[in-house]
């Protein structure tokens, strides 16, 4: 479906139905992948939320996909006919282009990354000492890009011992 350029596109390894039936869930596409609705097609103007992923359709001959600033959003095939997910990696403001096999652009969308605030609480301590919290329904330290080096530094490393005591890494 796409001639991928190397750290633009990022296809998934490998999805077992029901692996793959949970993602959809996640990001909202039950009804695409069960035969409903499709995803929208993509604006001129995407907000995704940090580490967030938004499910969009993806334009019938699209061959090329290419964004400005992977670091900022990362576009994935999902597997699912026409459907790629918009992920939000850092913040700031990058763009995406599909193209098709004849160079033609058929999408070009500015993609802007923000902070989703939804169930988070942010204490500022003086200059350069923010800490930010997931709440839901109890608060608990969460690793935010922006937070002070000690509190994103020390719940990354707690994150990562957890990640490989589970064997995950």
């Amino acid at each position: 479906m796409f001639d991928i350029k190397p750290n633009q596109i990022k296809e998934p390894r490998m999805f077992r139905s029901l692996a793959l039936s949970a993602v959809l869930l996640a990001v909202g596409l039950p009804a695409a992948a069960l035969g409903g609705d499709a995803p929208p097609e993509i604006p001129s103007t995407v907000v995704v939320s940090l580490d967030q992923a938004r499910a969009f359709t993806v334009p019938a001959g699209a061959r090329v996909v290419s964004v400005g600033n992977p670091a900022i959003a990362e576009v994935t095939a999902t597997g699912v006919k026409d459907v790629s997910l918009i992920t939000g990696k850092a913040f700031g403001t990058t763009n995406l282009l599909m193209l098709d096999a004849n160079g033609r652009v058929l999408v070009e969308a500015v993609i802007n990354v923000a902070r989703n605030t939804k169930g988070t609480v942010t204490v500022q301590h003086g200059l350069g000492q923010r800490s930010t919290f997931a709440c839901a329904p109890t608060c608990a330290p969460t690793a935010t890009l922006g937070d002070s080096a000690d509190t994103f530094g020390t719940v990354s490393a707690q994150m990562q011992q957890r990640g490989t005591l589970a064997g995950n890494q």
